[in-house]
């Protein structure tokens, strides 16, 4: 009976919804049950990132996009390996919130949504298009926001109380540039309409986050902006702006920095403080 109630809930909020609104809604109905266990063991569900979805339809979702998606770059991507290595990356790192109405959303989004993520791959010199010189301008800066957290957390320490003052502080910015990234890739025609006053937030967010980064490095780049310079460009030049996209799978900006600095253990570690001696 649980079960098939749960049901009836996905399908009114269109195959998703978050645990906490679930569990709510169940409460109120009186209810008293554990729903984070009921979907855990259930064959009908999928719990991710703190949202359920009806495993049939994400399914049925998830294979339309990447079959829809694979026709679209057939014409704009020639060669069969570049293709394919593209859609494998992108299969690893979209996030699957992506996916949960793709079944629903009309033609013109699906390809602004599939224009925006050719862009990660292949980006132009100039763009004619607004959307896509704000979604440039997003991603890179984006990543420049993340580079400079990761060179901090590393070389100061996980766990350093300096440091993580220095991420709490990035964070509430950070989740504002997230929310852009989540609302352009998934309903772009939308924003398009406000485009200009979501221009006008970034730009007021990436003068205060320029502000904080550049504050952080003040001590280094006193002694040596030469040092900061190449750590960073190097970091640039090994970047994988299809990171970003893991950016959803984590509740907290920390937690997710954390990761990426583990995933990079192999890389020579980067002593920007230790070279200077501080």
């Amino acid at each position: 009976m649980i079960v098939d109630y749960i049901k009836e809930i996905l399908i009114d909020y269109r195959n998703s919804i978050s645990l906490e609104n679930l569990e709510q809604i169940l409460k109120e109905k009186g209810f008293r049950v554990n729903a984070s266990e009921i979907i855990s063991h259930s064959n009908f569900f999928s719990l991710f990132n703190g949202t359920i979805f009806y495993k049939k339809t994400f399914l049925e979702n998830k294979t339309m996009f990447f079959s829809e998606f694979e026709d679209y770059i057939k014409n704009r991507i020639p060669d069969v390996k570049t293709r394919k290595d593209f859609t494998e990356c992108l299969k690893f790192f979209i996030p699957d919130i992506l996916f949960t109405e793709w079944i629903n959303i009309h033609l013109e989004r699906k390809l602004m949504i599939f224009d925006l993520l050719l862009i990660i791959l292949i980006k132009p010199k100039r763009f004619r298009d607004k959307m896509k010189f704000y979604f440039s301008r997003l991603i890179d800066f984006y990543s420049l926001v993340t580079i400079y957290s990761s060179v901090l957390t590393e070389n100061l320490g996980m766990g350093n109380d300096k440091m993580i003052d220095i991420i709490m502080t990035i964070e509430p910015y950070e989740e504002i540039l997230k929310n852009h990234l989540y609302n352009v890739l998934s309903v772009p025609d939308i924003l398009r309409i406000k485009l200009d006053q979501w221009e006008k937030e970034f730009n007021d967010i990436e003068i205060k986050l320029a502000g904080i980064l550049e504050q952080c490095f003040e001590t280094v780049n006193r002694y040596s902006t030469r040092i900061v310079k190449r750590v960073i460009k190097k970091e640039i030049m090994n970047f994988n702006i299809f990171y970003l996209l893991s950016r959803f799978e984590y509740g907290g900006f920390y937690d997710w920095i954390l990761v990426l600095n583990e995933e990079h253990t192999t890389k020579e570690k980067r002593d920007l403080f230790e070279d200077l001696g501080l």
